[in-house]
């Protein structure tokens, strides 16, 4: 299972944008965190053409196969159900990109590793470089 954001396991930075950019404004072998993968269907291009790693939140299977398609490496779900139901496509099609359900805090990592979640990320460690 992966984990992101716990203060004992080291690992990349991860910025949410919403301008193609703002990713100058991030860290090198950052990833880069997308709202919407439809309404940010260009930045996730860009990234996939330049080897920027880049996920992207999704509110539905639809929304995580397009992800998929634009080799997000990682497809984020806040609803562990989502997650869930997400995962079963990911691992039907052997999806590269991981399921990642977005957790408030590292309590929530027993729940996540007992439905067989790719991984988490704590919240707190996807950092905003969002334009004004």
């Amino acid at each position: 299972m992966l984990l992101f954001g716990h203060p004992l396991i080291q690992t990349e930075q991860w910025f949410r944008v919403d301008l193609l950019s703002s990713i100058d404004l991030t860290p090198p072998n950052c990833t880069i965190v997308l709202a919407d993968i439809e309404k940010y269907a260009d930045i996730a291009k860009h990234c996939k053409e330049n080897s920027v790693s880049f996920a992207c939140e999704v509110s539905s299977i639809k929304q995580a196969v397009i992800a998929n398609a634009l080799n997000a490496d990682y497809i984020l779900c806040r609803d562990k159900r989502q997650a869930v139901e997400i995962q079963k496509v990911a691992n039907e099609y052997l999806w590269s990109a991981k399921v990642i359900s977005i957790i408030d805090d590292e309590n929530d990592i027993e729940s996540i590793a007992k439905l067989g979640i790719d991984g988490a990320v704590i919240n707190s460690h996807i950092k905003s470089c969002l334009s004004q």
